[in-house]
């Protein structure tokens, strides 16, 4: 949430009636903090290089890792970042797009005690540096995502069209497919190269992905069922507990990774038919 702008990050807490839990309330101030310095940043960005970045062209196609929360695409999206024909988005360009062309240097040095070192639900190592999905840099940016929940565990899900991009308006379509596009010039534009994104929720877009960039390719990886839905279970646990700002004891997250299973893999299935078969490649993890 510390990427938000003021008016998104005070449109979201508006939006959950501020029940924001007492033990919370320091958090809340510093994502407050936060907020002020990229709405005053994100001008600054966009007069100096947004032009730019709008004459950006994609002239190579993204590669989407898609699949599952705790499928492997993690595992996967570490070990590709590799590969220096990729630019692949960092934990700083997906938590700060408003102003990461002027402060990454900065940044990533005064506040590197932002970021907790390791993920809660596994221990992997996480810093500015480490890839991250770029699902965040849509949540920094206003956009409308599933991942809002995290915020206000409480409250319920929230955004779940946004799984498989089905009953949106003509307007939250478009929108979102601006953010997107915009991002992917945004990363072309710092990087020069074809970009790597890896986002769980993309698994049920795939069909608008493969319009918004023709010839975009999925890796699609996959998990046994059972031990996907324990950790995926662990894994909401510790994410309304590390990004929350309420305290929830998640009553209701088994119908909630039902549900968002349902919707995007309902999404990729379906769309299989319409999209060329050697787009997406299968792997099992």
């Amino acid at each position: 949430w510390h990427g938000m702008c003021v008016c998104d990050w005070l449109k979201m807490v508006t939006a959950n009636r501020w029940l924001i839990h007492p033990a919370r309330w320091g958090m809340a101030a510093t994502t407050t903090m936060f907020a002020t310095g990229n709405s005053l940043l994100r001008p600054l960005q966009s007069v100096l290089h947004g032009r730019a970045i709008e004459r950006t062209e994609i002239t190579e196609p993204p590669v989407f890792i898609i699949g599952h929360w705790r499928s492997g695409t993690t595992y996967l999206h570490e070990l590709l970042m590799r590969d220096e024909r990729f630019a692949t988005p960092t934990s700083f360009h997906c938590f700060q797009p408003h102003h990461m062309l002027l402060t990454e240097g900065i940044v990533t040095r005064l506040f590197w005690w932002v970021m907790p070192g390791k993920r809660p639900m596994d221990n992997v190592s996480l810093d500015w540096n480490s890839p991250q999905e770029d699902e965040f840099a849509l949540c920094a940016m206003g956009v409308p995502t599933p991942y809002q929940r995290m915020a206000f565990p409480k409250n319920g899900p929230v955004h779940l069209k946004y799984l498989d991009m089905e009953g949106l308006t003509d307007d939250e379509r478009r929108q979102w497919r601006e953010a997107l596009v915009w991002f992917v010039k945004l990363m072309t534009y710092h990087c020069g190269r074809r970009v790597l994104l890896k986002s769980p929720p993309h698994t049920g877009r795939v069909e608008l992905l493969s319009q918004m960039f023709p010839g975009a390719k999925f890796i699609h990886l996959t998990r046994d069922p059972y031990a996907l839905f324990s950790s995926t279970m662990k894994l909401w646990r510790a994410l309304h507990f590390a990004q929350g700002f309420q305290l929830s004891e998640g009553d209701d997250l088994e119908e909630y990774v039902f549900t968002c299973m349902e919707r995007i893999y309902g999404g990729l299935e379906a769309l299989r038919s319409t999209i060329d078969a050697g787009e997406v490649l299968d792997s099992q993890y």
